[in-house]
C-alpha cells in the first residue's frame, strides 16, 4: 500500500499526528478545548493529507474566522497565459512575498467546455494548477494567491482549497455516522424525473455487493468507483473519508424523482479527498465529452473561504470558471449544498450568489430543514413547505432554497460498520445534511421539468423559479425560500395552507 493510498482513511490520525511537525500546519485543539464544528472538520481533512495540507491561520480571514484547509504546494490562476509565462509570472510573485528559493515546478491547464456550435468564448479563460517546490521553508499560498490578484495583469487566484461534503466529529456527518435502519420510504411517483439526467458529483459508488445502490443510478464511466476499506480490507470497518456518501445522495433522489437518469461521477484526488482543482479538471472533462449535458449536476462539497481583502472572498477559482461555464452555456443548474457548520459565513461553491462575486443564476445553494421537527410535518415533507433551520445547517442570504434534510432512510453500506465497535450496516441507514437537502431539491427540479407539458417544456431555471414561487420566504438572517413538499404524493410546487408562516 503506498503512502497516499493509506493517508486516504481519516480514521488514521495516529499516523497522520507523526508528520505534524514537519507540516506548516497549525496545530490541533488542545484536548481540554471544545473545538468548534468547522475546527473538527478542518482537522480530520488535515489528518487525511497532513503532508500537503494546511489549516488556515490569522493571515487567511477576518473575524469572524472559520478554520479551513488547503494545499501548500499549489496556488490555481485563471489566465490565458500559456504554461512559460505562468511558472514566470508565479516565480515573480513567489520572490515578492519573500520566497525567493521556492520555484514553480509545474503547470496543469484545465480548458473549460465551450457552447456548442460557437466561437470560443475569450471569456471562459482556462484554470492553471501550478505545483510548487517550497525549497524547504514554507510558501505563504495566501499572501502568494492575494499577490498575484492584485498584480498589474489582474490574475484571480486563490489556493486549492480542499472540501468537506458535511461536517461533524469526522468531517462527513453532522449528527455522527449513519445508523443502520430497517425503515423506507416508498418511491413517489414512477415518471417524475423521467428523461432528466442529474450528475451527483461527488466520491464515486461502491460495488454493489457492499453497497446499496437505487435502480436509477449508475456509474458514469467504469472508474467512478468508490473503495470503502482502502485502509484495511481484512476488517468490516468503512474507513475512508466519505463513507459511503453518493450511495445516500442518489437514493434521496431515488425516491423523490424515481424516473430521473442519477449518474455517479467521482471528483476526489489521489488523497480519497476532493479539492477545488479535482472537482475542476473533472467537471470541465467530462463536461467537454459530451454535447448532451445533464440538466442538473448535485454538489454536496465545499468550504469556507480566504479573503483578498476583508469582506472579499478569495473564492475557489476552479469551481468558479466552472459555474462561470454552466452559466453561459444554459440548461443546466448547479444544486450544491450549503454546508453543515451552523455558520452564516460564505460557503463555496454554494455561495457564487452573492454581492461580492459574480452572480451565477446556474448556481442554486441549498440549506436543510428539520421538517421531523416542524408541528405538520415529516421526515420527508411539512404541509407549511417550511420548518426549522437544522441546527447544523449553514444559513444567510447566500442560501437560495430549504428542504428537507433531517433523517433520511436510505440505501446505503452493506457489511460493513464504521467502528470497531458499531453496528453492522446492511444496506440501509439513517442520515442527515445539507449533501442530502441539495439533492432532495435537485429531484424537485427534476419532478418539474419532466411534468411540463411536450409542446411547452422547461427548462432547470424556470423549474426552479416555479418551485421557489410556491414556496415561502424565510427571514433576512436565513435568507432564501422553504421549499420542502408539502406531502409525498403533492407536487413539487403545491402551494402552502394559506396564511401559512416562515419557521425557518
Amino acid at each position: 500500500m503506498n503512502r497516499c493510498t493509506a493517508l486516504r482513511g481519516a480514521g488514521l490520525f495516529a499516523a497522520a499526528a507523526l508528520v505534524l511537525g514537519s507540516s506548516p500546519a497549525v496545530a490541533a485543539p488542545a484536548a481540554d478545548e471544545d473545538p468548534t464544528i468547522g475546527e473538527s472538520v478542518a482537522q480530520a481533512l488535515f489528518d487525511a493529507a497532513p503532508d500537503i495540507a494546511v489549516i488556515s491561520d490569522a493571515n487567511c480571514m477576518s473575524a469572524p474566522a472559520e478554520p479551513l484547509v488547503y494545499r501548500s504546494d499549489r496556488v490555481v490562476l485563471r489566465t490565458g497565459l500559456g504554461k512559460t509565462a505562468i511558472k514566470t509570472t508565479v516565480n515573480l510573485a513567489l520572490d515578492s512575498i519573500g520566497s525567493p528559493n521556492a520555484v514553480a515546478t509545474s503547470v496543469e491547464i484545465i480548458k473549460l467546455p465551450q457552447t456548442p456550435g460557437a466561437r470560443t468564448d475569450a471569456a471562459l479563460k482556462p484554470v492553471a494548477s501550478v505545483t510548487l517546490d517550497d525549497k524547504g521553508e514554507p510558501i505563504d499560498i495566501v499572501e502568494l494567491s492575494r499577490t498575484l490578484t492584485d498584480s498589474e495583469e489582474s490574475i484571480p487566484s486563490a489556493p486549492d482549497y480542499i472540501l468537506s461534503p458535511s461536517s461533524g466529529p469526522d468531517g462527513v456527518w453532522p449528527y455522527g455516522d449513519p445508523v443502520p435502519t430497517t425503515k423506507e420510504e416508498s418511491p413517489r411517483k414512477a415518471a417524475y424525473g423521467e428523461g432528466v439526467e442529474i450528475w451527483a458529483l461527488d466520491t464515486g459508488l461502491p460495488d454493489k455487493s457492499v453497497g446499496a445502490w437505487a435502480p436509477n443510478v449508475s456509474r458514469l464511466t467504469s472508474n467512478d468507483k468508490e473503495i470503502l476499506d482502502a485502509v484495511d480490507p481484512t476488517l468490516d470497518i468503512v474507513d475512508t473519508y466519505f463513507k459511503g456518501h453518493t450511495l445516500a445522495i442518489a437514493d434521496v433522489i431515488n425516491t423523490m424523482a424515481p424516473g430521473a437518469d442519477v449518474e455517479a461521477v467521482m471528483i476526489t484526488d489521489e488523497y480519497g479527498l476532493i479539492t477545488d482543482v479535482s472537482a475542476a479538471r473533472r467537471i470541465a472533462a467530462e463536461l467537454k465529452a459530451t454535447t448532451d449535458w445533464p440538466q442538473i449536476m448535485v454538489a454536496a462539497f465545499g468550504s469556507a473561504v480566504c479573503e483578498q481583502e476583508p469582506g472579499v472572498d478569495m473564492v475557489p477559482v476552479g469551481l468558479d470558471a466552472i459555474a462561470d461555464a454552466v452559466d453561459k452555456r444554459g440548461g443546466a443548474v448547479m444544486v450544491i449544498s450549503a454546508g453543515n457548520r451552523s455558520s452564516s459565513r460564505a460557503f463555496y461553491p454554494a455561495a457564487f450568489e452573492t454581492d461580492t462575486n459574480p452572480l451565477f443564476d446556474a448556481v442554486i445553494g441549498v440549506g436543510a430543514l428539520d421538517t421531523a421537527a416542524a408541528q405538520d410535518g415529516d421526515t420527508w415533507f411539512s404541509t407549511s413547505r417550511s420548518a426549522p433551520r437544522a441546527d447544523f445547517s449553514n444559513y444567510g442570504d447566500w442560501v437560495d432554497g430549504w428542504t428537507s434534510g433531517v433523517d433520511f432512510p436510505v440505501r446505503h453500506v452493506k457489511h460493513f460498520k464504521f467502528s470497531a465497535d458499531g453496528d453492522y450496516i446492511e444496506g440501509r441507514a439513517i442520515v442527515s445534511g445539507t449533501s442530502f437537502a441539495a439533492p432532495a431539491l435537485a429531484a424537485q427540479i427534476a419532478e418539474v421539468i419532466s411534468t411540463a407539458p411536450d409542446d411547452d417544456p422547461i427548462g432547470p431555471k424556470a423549474a426552479w423559479s416555479k418551485i421557489k414561487d410556491t414556496g415561502v420566504e424565510c427571514d433576512a438572517e436565513t435568507g432564501g425560500v422553504a421549499v420542502a413538499l408539502t406531502s409525498m404524493s403533492a407536487t413539487a410546487t403545491t402551494e402552502p395552507v394559506q396564511g401559512t408562516v416562515a419557521e425557518c
